[in-house]
């Protein structure tokens, strides 16, 4: 079922909008922007299987670019960019795992990044395309009630800060 929807479309409530891919977006300064959700905005309890899908134009990003964070305090689930390329993390209470897509994406171009996790196995999608898949073994996940954001992460370090726009 689904968890979490933004359109991003509405085009008020502060933050940097711009014309994107479908109607507005949010843009991200790649230094300090983010949307902080209610820890009420999505529940993650006994999940086993999720996805995440974003429309993303990228400017120049670092080593990490946190998409969508949840949890803090180490035990969190990200959906991002780690050298360029499509990632999920689940640490440490999910079982320590950082898995990535083949391809990196595009600077300056619109592209549709998801990321699925089902049953055993994961796999990324790019623009469409299989873009790298493999076996995840963890088990339950768990993240009711802790921090939810969008365009950084959510633990305490705060700087894997996206840099570009976001779209639904």
């Amino acid at each position: 079922s689904l968890v979490g929807y933004w359109p991003f479309d509405k085009n008020k409530g502060g933050g940097n909008w711009n014309t994107s891919q479908i109607n507005n977006g949010l843009v991200f300064d790649g230094v300090d922007d983010g949307v902080t959700l209610p820890a009420s905005s999505m529940f993650i309890n006994n999940v086993k299987n999720f996805s995440f899908s974003v429309w993303i134009k990228r400017g120049e990003v670092g080593a990490w670019a946190t998409i969508i964070g949840m949890g803090t305090g180490g035990d969190e689930l990200l959906f991002g960019l780690r050298n360029d390329a499509i990632t999920m993390v689940a640490s440490p209470a999910f079982g320590n795992y950082l898995v990535n897509s083949d391809t990196p994406t595009t600077e300056g171009m619109w592209q549709h990044l998801v990321g699925v996790k089902q049953d055993g196995n994961y796999s990324f999608y790019l623009d469409g395309d299989l873009d790298g898949s493999g076996l995840w073994n963890s088990t339950v996940f768990n993240i009711s009630g802790t921090t939810r954001s969008i365009g950084r992460d959510t633990g305490t370090s705060g700087t894997e800060i996206f840099n570009g726009s976001l779209d639904e």
